[in-house]
């Protein structure tokens, strides 16, 4: 004879601690600064480069943004196309000494910080020795808007789950696969922001 442990006994206990946990991780994330946002998530302006020396890397771009004193948070990431090697540069829209309070993109730290950017590269790489192949910014408001649409996808995936296994398997069991799901997703997130 098996022994049967009775696991459906101590639920509301684990559903209870679970909320306890998302909860304080929000909490605490919250006290931390919330979510610190990716660069697609946040105002600011990526470009695409190539460098005329093809033994350039990331490491060398970085040491040119830091040896010009470049102030803004940037990120640099390659892409290769059979033999060229492109760096794209995704620079944040900070709030250097106040600079943006209410302002928007148009009213120019983003043209500042652009300025500023085209002057560090061409220290380091020569005004010939570096070509921008595309320009994209992104305004605060739009960042507001892909920060609230990920949100929705988010909602949308989980409800398209609930629908799929309660056709699949019973309804019974999506509905206690949606709080399950739900908790990880929350629990991570939580997590990432403490």
């Amino acid at each position: 004879m098996t022994k049967a442990i009775g696991f459906s006994k101590s639920r509301f206990l684990f559903m209870g601690l679970s909320v306890v946990l998302i909860a304080g991780m929000f909490v605490l994330g919250n006290l931390s600064g919330g979510f610190n946002l990716g660069v697609e998530f946040s105002p600011g302006f990526n470009t695409r480069i190539q460098v005329a020396d093809p033994s350039t890397e990331v490491a060398d771009i970085r040491a040119a943004l830091d040896e010009a004193e470049y102030p803004y948070s940037t990120d640099i990431n390659t892409q290769v196309s059979g033999e060229i090697k492109y760096f794209v540069l995704q620079v944040k829209l900070d709030d250097v000494e106040g600079q943006i309070g209410e302002q928007s993109v148009s009213d120019g730290l983003e043209t500042i910080q652009k300025r500023e950017l085209d002057r560090a590269l061409g220290a380091a790489f020569g005004a010939e020795g570096y070509v921008e192949l595309e320009f994209n910014n992104t305004s605060p408001s739009q960042a507001a808007d892909l920060s609230t649409q990920m949100i929705w996808i988010i909602a949308a995936a989980l409800g398209l789950t609930l629908v799929e296994i309660s056709i699949s398997v019973r309804w019974q069991l999506s509905l206690g696969a949606i709080p399950a799901l739900a908790n990880s997703v929350f629990f991570l997130h939580g997590f990432i922001m403490v």
